[in-house]
């Protein structure tokens, strides 16, 4: 899993800069895209947000994975460059290692000045470390890493940390936590969400700690907790800044309850100042319930199918660095061939309410945009030609598709709500012309359903509050104790908020007229223990 452990690191997304503000910054490349043994160039963002280029990098050869690899003796040379970082730069130091068997010489630069340059001596495996390289630039810096010649052998990078120029004064540890913390399950991802604090000392950002069992521990002062989004040993962790206000925990377990605390923080490193008297807000939910999943790993395609109306090039499974997916194009031996080709789904059955939701991973290359490549929807096909046989939705646009270099792209959570029946299929369509002809990869399809929304089931707590009428229409009602206040909101499937009320009296009114009917789910704080309890709501 992506963890680091070693004081003095911080997400570049809480780089601050000004008088009295301590900040530092790391970048162990969380969202670099590449995987496998094929150099590729692109970009991604870094832990700031800002946008990284890399070019002729691959990500098989891991530090703490994932972890880019710069090739040998391309032109022009195998580099990795970062966006523009604020607060300028003390020391700067990184992991790296020799990849082969020829010997590294990777130079390094800031703001296009040579700083330094890391060699190995036939040291093939082993990571080092660059050890700290004094910069003291201040202002905005951008950092680049570049091979030294066509002759320097390939080689890892990872994990780069770096102090601010000028130090300061620590701030103290914020004032007050986050409030509005709700946490939903949508398919096999948990999306947090929570309305940022305030108060005399803001925090820099906010650990989100998760969990498959009930029991997160408090984080230590001075003590740094990096990123963990490998959830496969049950916990993870995930920094983000202030002014973001909500993190998605994907690849998670089918049908689990994860709990979630958050802590705002100041500082970082050795500094880091977390808030963790009071109560720090916390919420659990469930992940969906897989209903089909599709990975292509055995019996080819089936139990889906390929239909093919134009051409004779078929969808079919290929395998790459041990990865088996669905790949079509219609490039055949040097040329483009017109092509239009279906790869069609069973029929599966998904339950009314439900609350069904889909994703998939694409990967492509030799296209722009969306060219090629359309996915559709169908209640009433049965079987044989698409074209003739059912009414198909083209819904390519409510999801995310890869951009090419071969990077393989999540989906996000598509709602499939509204098909719902026992005749529902799916389709990847792909077409091509002569011309501007793309490979399209599609792999780990994922249906997931519920009877719910994805919330933890209320009913199983001891409360002291309650909702009624359930299900309503115009409003409902909030039940609480006697002389107690209580903030309640009202979130929809979505995680997103709908409304906000303070409530000081026993059925005191909530307004849905200007909800749409379906489940959402509702949260009343007690705003003197912070406690807080929460409801399933149906709206009609």
């Amino acid at each position: 899993m992506k963890k680091i452990a070693t004081l003095f690191l911080l997400s570049l997304s809480f780089f601050i800069s000004g008088p009295g503000v301590f900040a530092q910054g790391l970048e162990d490349f969380t969202n670099f895209p590449e995987t496998a043994n094929a150099y590729h160039s692109g970009t991604f963002a870094g832990n700031d947000g800002s946008t990284w280029n890399y070019v002729s990098c691959r990500g098989d050869s891991v530090i703490t994975a994932p972890t880019p690899t710069l090739a040998k003796g391309k032109t022009p040379a195998a580099e990795i460059t970062s966006g523009s970082i604020a607060g300028g730069m003390g020391t700067l130091s990184f992991d790296f290692k020799q990849v082969f068997s020829t010997s590294v010489s990777l130079n390094v630069l800031v703001n296009g000045v040579l700083v330094t340059t890391v060699t190995t001596s036939g040291e093939q495996y082993i990571v080092k470390n660059s050890g700290p390289i004094v910069v003291n630039q201040p202002g905005t810096i951008i950092l680049d890493f570049i091979q030294s010649s066509a002759t320097a052998g390939q080689v890892a990078i990872d994990n780069i940390t770096w102090d601010a120029f000028g130090g300061g004064i620590p701030d103290p540890e914020p004032t007050n936590y986050p409030t509005a913390f709700a946490v939903s399950g949508k398919g096999l991802n948990m999306l947090a969400t929570w309305t940022d604090a305030t108060g005399t000392q803001v925090p820099a950002g906010y650990l989100v700690k998760i969990s498959k069992t009930d029991n997160i521990t408090v984080p230590v002062d001075a003590t740094y907790t990096p990123d963990d989004i490998d959830l496969t040993d049950g916990v993870g962790s995930k920094n983000v800044a202030q002014g973001i206000q909500h993190y998605t925990f994907s690849g998670l377990d089918a049908s689990t309850t994860y709990y979630l605390k958050i802590f705002p923080f100041t500082n970082a490193g050795s500094l880091v100042n977390y808030k963790t008297d009071g109560t720090a807000p916390s919420a659990n939910a469930n992940t969906q319930a897989i209903k089909h999943k599709q990975d292509f790993e055995s019996n080819g395609l089936a139990p889906w199918t390929q239909f093919s109306v134009l051409g004779d090039q078929v969808w079919d499974t290929l395998i790459i660095s041990g990865n088996i997916f669905a790949s079509m194009s219609g490039y055949v031996a040097g040329a483009g061939v017109p092509n239009e080709d279906w790869l069609i789904s069973p029929s599966i059955a998904l339950p009314a309410g439900s609350t069904p939701t889909l994703q998939f991973s694409s990967s492509m290359n030799y296209g722009t945009g969306t060219n090629g490549i359309m996915l559709q929807l169908s209640t009433n096909y049965t079987s044989g030609d698409p074209t003739t046989n059912g009414d198909w939705n083209d819904v390519t646009n409510l999801a995310t598709f890869s951009t090419g270099a071969w990077a393989w792209t999540n989906s996000g959570i598509i709602d499939l709500t509204g098909y719902e029946g026992d005749n529902f299929h799916l389709a990847f369509t792909y077409t091509n012309a002569e011309t501007n002809v793309p490979t399209w990869e599609i792999d780990n399809v994922v249906i997931a359903v519920n009877s719910g929304i994805g919330f933890a089931d209320p009913s199983k707590a001891v409360q002291q509050t309650s909702i009624y009428p359930n299900p309503c229409t115009d409003a409902f009602a909030v039940k609480i104790p006697a002389a107690k206040s209580y903030k309640v909101t009202v979130y929809n499937a979505q995680g997103t908020m709908m409304s906000e009320n303070e409530v000081n009296q026993p059925g005191t009114l909530i307004q849905t007229s200007n909800l749409a009917s379906g489940i959402y789910m509702v949260s009343a704080q007690n705003l003197d223990t912070n406690v807080k309890e929460m409801h399933k709501l149906i709206v009609r």
